[in-house]
């Protein structure tokens, strides 16, 4: 029975990501339906992102966090920030031991900024996955259903 709460919850926890941009391609397809195949080769690649980051960050930390018996809600955003932290790090690190591009890019985003957005977005999905798979299990109730 955990087992399948915990399914279901790594199943939705990406989803607060996922729609909005599925809402947004879905308006590009209707406004300009020849961008149509470059629009769902974006959001592929960004089902595919965010599900395996689910799958390197999310699934380590619910495992750590149930060998340890956490369960709180602050467990679970904490182990999130620092896999995202530890992801921005690294990717920073080998930023830095990157030689710098012989002409800068103007539209460049810097790796703190994108660590930032990416900790706030992996917030929102350790928080939907606290609220179907663990506090549910927690409080021996049901799932949250619509």
């Amino acid at each position: 029975m955990s087992l399948g709460r915990d399914a279901l919850g790594f199943a939705l926890a990406p989803l607060p990501v996922v729609l909005p941009f599925m809402l947004l391609f879905g308006y590009v397809l209707i406004d300009v339906p020849s961008d149509g195949p470059s629009a769902i080769e974006a959001l592929i690649e960004i089902i595919a992102a965010c599900y395996g980051a689910t799958l390197l960050i999310g699934v380590p930390v619910h495992v750590v966090l149930r060998r340890l018996k956490l369960d709180s809600l602050g467990a679970y955003l904490s182990g999130a920030l620092v896999g995202v932290v530890a992801v921005g790090g690294s990717a920073a690190i080998v930023s830095a031991m990157t030689p710098p591009p012989k002409s800068p890019n103007p539209f460049a985003i810097p790796i703190l900024t994108i660590t930032e957005v990416l900790a706030g977005l992996a917030l929102v999905c350790a928080s939907v996955f606290w609220l179907v798979a663990v506090r549910a299990r927690r409080h021996d109730q049901p799932p949250i259903s619509g």
